[in-house]
């Protein structure tokens, strides 16, 4: 079982719109939304990630969400839904996790993507609410200190 940790991400940005499928225990979510703007502050601070030049960049509305995009793989794009710097975010740190591209692979062929569409539709604040339900009715995020963990089976 599972609360919300998995999830697939549709953006168009011709439209402006993104489809999150996203999962609740055993139930899929697809959550439609207007695509969120960011704007966010770039340093001269550098780094290596996988053989990638990388530059650090913070978030102007919250700090603590930094960055690391490299302007070599000029795609506006990164890990949960952030975007809006001249490159691939290749690490993403927020308070409470860090994401890293582990690997980039390459294809020649024209790969068609298409947008998620199994799941009830419902709306973002309608399902941080039930995630939420759900993750107090299991003891999770109380404050408390509560060990339970779930685990996708």
């Amino acid at each position: 079982m599972q609360i919300g940790g998995s999830s697939a991400i549709y953006m168009d940005m011709d439209t402006k719109t993104s489809i999150s499928q996203e999962n609740i225990l055993d139930r899929t979510f697809l959550i439609k939304e207007t695509v969120k703007t960011y704007d966010w502050d770039i340093t001269t601070e550098y780094k290596e990630i996988i053989n990638k030049k990388c530059t650090k960049a913070t978030l102007k509305e919250n700090p603590t969400i930094v960055a690391w995009f490299t302007s070599e793989i000029p795609v506006s794009f990164g890990p949960m839904g952030y975007y809006g710097l001249p490159g691939l975010i290749l690490q993403l740190e927020t308070p409470s996790k860090k994401y890293i591209i582990q690997e980039i692979s390459v294809s020649k062929e024209n790969i068609s993507i298409k947008a998620p569409d199994k799941g009830k539709e419902i709306s973002r604040e309608d399902f941080d609410a039930l995630k939420k339900k759900k993750q107090e009715g299991l003891g999770i995020d109380k404050g408390n200190g509560s060990k339970v963990k779930i685990i996708k089976m």
